[in-house]
């Protein structure tokens, strides 16, 4: 497993910087696929590092969200439908989230304030949003309500470590950054494609490491028990 590591995240963060670079330059040939790699990488790492159906079904997520990579790379003033084919990705990668999160959960105190703040955030987003999304504001609800779900599903998840927790609000901070700079603002402001890239790259891999590093910590301690 370790050679792999050592393979995987070099790719993961590679790709991710290479993507960045290319943002001023877009469109070029197969940046989509530039962008999708270091999610398809995540998938790789955690379906070898994982056990069981946890690291499957993670797995599954991370490749859901290559496919939302792929599609909002697409999307273009003429293209707009990839916007929503990008959202129904993310949306459906978000629930298996959940799913995995809450399949082992356990009352942290220190996560409560956290997780009260989560919907508090969420329900002030879709006020602020709800003017500026016509036709979108269903889907756009749903999918707040959703990655609200993810994020206090994640404070809950006994498995996981504060990695976990950071991770999902990172990716909320993410997905908010879009919104903002899709719907709230007159023009697109020029840094918000870095800002949304870095904290989206940042956000899935502290969910893929916070359960490799679960998962490494049970290796280690059930020989000992035996």
């Amino acid at each position: 497993m370790k050679l792999r590591m050592k393979h995987i995240l070099p790719i993961y963060f590679g790709f991710a910087l290479l993507y960045l670079f290319f943002i001023p330059f877009r469109p070029i040939p197969l940046d989509f696929l530039v962008k999708a790699v270091p999610a398809f990488a995540l998938a790789f790492w955690l379906w070898i590092s994982v056990r069981g159906w946890i690291g499957k079904t993670l797995s599954t997520a991370m490749i859901l969200s290559a496919f939302g990579d792929i599609a909002l790379a697409l999307q273009t003033e003429e293209a707009t439908d990839y916007f929503m084919i990008g959202l129904g990705f993310f949306l459906l990668a978000h629930i298996i989230f959940i799913i995995v999160f809450l399949s082992d959960i356990r009352i942290k105190k220190s996560a409560l304030p956290v997780i009260v703040l989560i919907p508090v955030f969420s329900i002030g987003m879709a006020i602020l949003l709800a003017p500026h999304l016509g036709e979108l504001k269903i889907p756009v609800f749903v999918y707040i309500g959703v990655i609200s779900v993810m994020g206090i599903a994640a404070g809950l998840n006994n498995r996981g470590s504060v990695l976990l927790l950071l991770g999902a609000l990172i990716f909320i901070t993410s997905d908010s950054a879009i919104a903002v700079n899709r719907f709230l603002l007159t023009e697109p402001h020029p840094a918000g494609p870095y800002f949304i890239m870095v904290t989206y790259y940042v956000a899935q891999f502290m969910i893929a490491l916070s359960f490799v590093k679960t998962e490494e910590t049970l290796n280690v301690k059930q020989p000992m028990a035996a």
